[in-house]
């Protein structure tokens, strides 16, 4: 049970991290972020609704008191962006940004698994 708990925070607490982060840059959008993001095409006023979205699902995850369908909704969401991020560079031939958004699916996926296992 013990290394079930560490998998799963180790593995919750770098998601948090990575779209805590995430979210925020996107909502800031600090100078250099409109040249980044220009050749995927999306309007910069989608950064700012992703970015609220993925800073609200990063406190879903990691807040204990959360009921189990916020957090269900959390990691779907987080899902869907990291596989639209890959898919999203890959369109535009931006292969070698294609292999952070998979390994962060590796390490939701490995979240997911273990959430039932912790959170019972």
């Amino acid at each position: 049970m013990k290394r079930d708990n560490i998998i799963y925070w180790a593995a919750t607490l770098i998601i948090f991290g990575v779209m805590m982060l995430g979210g925020v840059m996107d909502i800031v959008q600090p100078e250099g972020f409109a040249e980044n993001v220009a050749s995927l095409g999306y309007p910069l006023y989608f950064f700012t609704i992703l970015g609220v979205f993925k800073v609200i699902g990063s406190i879903l995850l990691v807040v204990p008191k959360v009921s189990m369908k916020l957090k269900e909704l959390a990691y779907a969401g987080f899902f869907f962006d990291l596989v639209y991020a890959a898919l999203s560079h890959g369109v535009i031939g931006e292969y070698a940004k294609i292999l952070p958004p998979v390994a962060f699916l590796v390490i939701l996926a490995v979240s997911y698994k273990y959430k039932n296992k912790v959170i019972s």
